[in-house]
């Protein structure tokens, strides 16, 4: 009989013991003879280490000398993993069913070129699943770091996580290039994840700032100039709205997210990575098709304006061929 793969929970937590508390005895539970659970600690101050070191060999306990944000928490853990397959979560995420591991291995080993797995989240709001038109087994770039699971040779190929976004949009910018270098991320409906969401340590100019920020960052290393140049303002006028509409952020911390990124614009010019025409049009059908659900717009009779962004697309690339 072939031996299990080793599979590795790596959970990342930042002030936010009780939640952690939860979030291991969960993973404990986990039906699954070969495991390991991770945790990296951004330099919590509120007893999360006196906890972890207690709970002795069940928890492999890391501790960052500062809080580097998600992004270089989850990269560290990527190294320490002794698993091919590493699954993702936060302190405050947890798996609601004890048994959805052997799901996830079997996939991995079905499909060589499966990259990361994204499961459904379910929060403290809502009774029903990641609000999305995912369908499984779909492409998807918008995968969840809290609940996701990683081909971990295949995220240290593409080179991890960019430490340098902190946080928020860095599963995208790992996602595609990814898909770039021909892997896939895919949605699938099970396991199901709970996702807290607590408020505790987070706060919400900062994430609308770095949601900004990142985004448009995102459009200038990866997508053609023509792309970015006309659609980065189209990306800061959404999230100024979400902004308001939520009443958590202002339009200023959206504003202040893109004035930092034309700060940062000259190093981001340098240090392009533009990818493949088709790698560029699968990764905005995906989020538009998929994500936002294709059929919505033709049940209106209407034509989703990715589509119509493809055939302007399509005519320059002729045109510089």
């Amino acid at each position: 009989m072939q031996r299990l793969p080793i599979v590795s929970i790596l959970i990342v937590s930042c002030n936010r013991l009780a939640e952690l508390r939860e979030t291991v005895q969960s993973c404990l539970r986990l039906v699954y003879p070969r495991k390991e659970i991770i945790v990296v600690d951004n330099a919590s101050e509120d007893g999360t280490e006196d906890y972890a070191r207690r709970l002795g060999e069940r928890v492999r306990y890391m501790r960052l000398r500062e809080n580097f944000g998600p992004c270089v928490a989850r990269n560290r853990g990527f190294g320490a993993a002794q698993g091919e397959i590493v699954v993702g979560l936060d302190d405050d995420s947890r798996f609601i069913n004890a048994d959805g591991l052997g799901s996830v291995v079997e996939r991995f080993e079905r499909e060589p070129r499966l990259a990361v797995q994204s499961f459904p989240v379910v929060t403290r709001e809502e009774n029903c699943g990641q609000r999305s038109f995912n369908r499984n087994g779909q492409f998807n770039p918008h995968f969840q770091a809290c609940a996701c699971a990683y081909r971990v040779s295949a995220v240290k190929a593409a080179g991890g996580y960019d430490e340098s976004l902190f946080m928020c949009g860095e599963e995208e910018d790992l996602a595609v290039r990814l898909m770039d270098k021909g892997w896939y991320v895919k949605h699938y409906d099970q396991p199901v994840v709970y996702h807290a969401f607590t408020s505790t340590s987070r706060s919400w100019g900062r994430r609308a700032f770095l949601c900004t920020r990142n985004l448009i960052i995102f459009l200038w290393r990866y997508m053609p100039l023509w792309l970015a140049a006309t659609w980065s303002p189209v990306i800061l006028c959404k999230m100024m709205a979400h902004a308001i509409r939520s009443g958590r952020a202002t339009a200023m911390d959206c504003i202040a997210g893109a004035l930092a990124f034309i700060g940062r614009l000259p190093k981001v010019l340098r240090n392009r990575h533009p990818v493949t025409p088709e790698t560029a049009k699968r990764y905005y059908y995906s989020s538009y098709c998929v994500v936002m659900g294709e059929e919505r717009y033709e049940a209106a009779g209407k034509e989703p304006w990715f589509r119509v962004l493809f055939r302007i697309w399509n005519a320059k690339t002729r045109h510089h061929n």
